[in-house]
């Protein structure tokens, strides 16, 4: 085992990336064909019995796993989901967020606030509840 780790250790770092990218494909075209078929096997376990379909395929089951990622996922980017919010910070002058910032950040904001509309507004919801 250390003369694989010595033998690894001793390779070119161009030559670990293109492995591990090799890597990466296979293990990703591997999960497909899993997942591929453990939709094949649900789909003919439950859709014929439920709904009255027809079974399906190996490769219609791989058909619907990649069918489904495309409109209900990506295969990657971004992680949050929201490319808006980004974009919004990005438009705004750092003035109006300096500004927004320190409103915020000001204890007597919310306080101020509290005081003047928010207590009312309480009352009046517990009152009608």
């Amino acid at each position: 085992m250390s003369r694989l780790k010595e033998r690894w250790g001793n390779t070119p770092k161009w030559a670990k990336i293109i492995s591990y990218i090799i890597l990466g494909i296979l293990g990703v075209i591997a999960l497909g064909f899993v997942f591929g078929y453990a939709i094949k096997l649900l789909w003919n376990w439950l859709m014929p019995e439920l709904f009255g379909l027809k079974e399906i395929s190996y490769w219609q089951g791989i058909g619907i796993f990649i069918l489904a990622r495309l409109i209900f996922g990506s295969f990657g980017g971004n992680s949050n989901g929201s490319k808006s919010s980004n974009n919004k910070d990005q438009k705004s002058c750092p003035d109006e967020k300096d500004k927004t910032k320190e409103k915020q950040d000001s204890k007597g904001y919310n306080e101020e606030w509290w005081e003047k509309e928010g207590k009312k507004a309480f009352d009046d919801y517990i009152d009608r509840a």
